[in-house]
């Protein structure tokens, strides 16, 4: 659920997969903004980010 595009996450300099998951909790507690959205739950499902095609797909 971090956002790895974010403006944000980009001026930390850190990269996908090298980064513990600890630490990438701690960074989205202390700025939300790193966090994806939106997170939507259907069906038991959580869709994370805006995906169209899924989200349609899970409601038809």
């Amino acid at each position: 659920m971090f956002s790895w595009k974010s403006p944000r996450a980009r001026a930390l300099g850190i990269q996908e997969g090298q980064v513990p998951d600890d630490e990438l909790l701690r960074l989205m507690v202390g700025n939300p903004y790193l966090i994806r959205r939106p997170l939507i739950l259907l069906d038991d499902e959580l869709v994370i980010g805006f995906d169209q095609k899924r989200l349609t797909e899970l409601l038809t």
